[in-house]
């Protein structure tokens, strides 16, 4: 690497497709030498993004700025950033050693050297003794291996991987990650990693870019993202939380009670609420109690606790987890996660009357503004 890591940093960058807006003037910086992962369902603007930032896709408007410098309209070749697709794209007629070696080629640089350049790549990446085999004649994670040399073997500064793991078996993927976080750590630069998948996201990122209908969402570490989404919107695809909403019925001093759907009744910090006004709060599953109905309280559970009553919908055994979704009128896709320990003592079934509550304290206020923890 020649250099310190640069920055990535959007400004104002915006995608139109005909009268489409694929993205809509979005506002990120991703620091040197960190793991960003732009996360978000098909059809977000995720891939368009990684698109611009390479060079693929012409921008509409707004800018891409990589170190000090403005590439908006420079070609791919002069950004210093290498892009590994999807499909991995390696040539089938050539060697891995070949196919690494073949930006080199490109280049000018000579026979000797780019094949020193190809081993040493392929080392990187535990695929040396494999350089005289052709793709067919490898596993999709191998291929997947030889596709990253040949990113790297150029010395980016940037490299942009559009959704690389998505192809592979759960058993892979877990190990490929493990082994794209080693290489970022290792090489120091920027890595921009296009994915659907939360968990891969959380696993990689130093940085979580979520992304819906070509805006950013919220942008933070991962743990900022998942403790305290920003949105509905966050706290739905994130996973492993559920949103309550109801209105203001009351202020007493320094909270605000709320009325929800149904017997749904909680307790929120009443900074900025007002009488009337309405209210979007997210808790995580596991941070919920829940007891059959008419027996002694949770542990830990007190009478003025927010909470409700409800009936057992659907039970997901998950090893050392259990999800169990309720039914109760005016909530949409409540789930409660509890060790598997603590489930199976109780010997819920669907069906059962249940008592869910909460501590106010885990209750996050959506939409509410925070400071940011390091």
């Amino acid at each position: 690497m020649a250099g310190a890591p640069q920055d990535i940093e959007l400004v104002g960058l915006t995608k139109r497709f005909g009268t489409v807006e694929a993205v809509r003037s979005i506002n990120v910086r991703i620091p040197g030498g960190s793991y960003c992962c732009l996360l978000g369902p098909s059809g977000c603007g995720k891939t368009t993004t990684l698109r611009m930032i390479a060079g693929h896709e012409s921008v509409s408007d707004g800018d891409v700025l990589i170190g000090s410098s403005n590439v908006t309209h420079l070609p791919p070749a002069q950004r210093g950033t290498a892009m590994m697709f999807q499909s991995y794209a390696l040539f089938p007629h050539l060697s891995c050693l070949e196919n690494v070696a073949f930006s080199l080629k490109m280049q000018g640089v000579g026979k000797a050297e780019r094949h020193e350049a190809a081993h040493e790549y392929l080392k990187l990446v535990e695929m040396d003794a494999q350089a005289a085999r052709l793709p067919n004649q490898l596993s999709g994670g191998q291929q997947q291996r030889v596709a990253l040399a040949r990113a790297l073997v150029t010395k980016p500064d940037v490299l942009l991987l559009d959704e690389p793991l998505s192809a592979l078996d759960p058993f892979l993927r877990v190990r490929m990650r493990e082994e794209l976080k080693r290489l970022q750590s290792e090489l120091g630069i920027s890595f921009v990693h296009v994915t659907h998948s939360q968990e891969e996201a959380m696993a990689l990122a130093d940085l979580v870019v979520v992304m819906n209908d070509g805006r950013i969402e919220q942008a933070n570490s991962p743990r900022e993202v998942f403790e305290w989404p920003a949105s509905v919107f966050v706290a739905r695809f994130i996973g492993d939380h559920n949103v309550i909403s109801g209105t203001v019925d009351g202020l007493h001093e320094a909270t605000a009670s709320i009325k929800g759907a149904g017997e749904v009744r909680f307790s929120l910090p009443a900074d900025g609420l007002s009488v009337g006004d309405p209210v979007d709060a997210a808790i995580r599953s596991d941070k919920l109690r829940m007891v059959p109905v008419g027996s002694a309280p949770a542990e830990g559970e007190a009478e003025t606790e927010d909470g409700f009553t409800a009936t057992i919908a659907s039970i997901e055994y998950l090893g050392l987890w259990v999800r169990l979704g309720l039914d109760l009128p005016g909530l949409t896709d409540f789930r409660v996660s509890q060790p598997d320990t603590a489930f199976f003592a109780n010997s819920l079934r669907a069906g059962d009357r249940v008592r869910v509550s909460w501590s106010s304290s885990n209750l996050h206020r959506l939409g509410a503004d925070r400071k940011h923890i390091h």
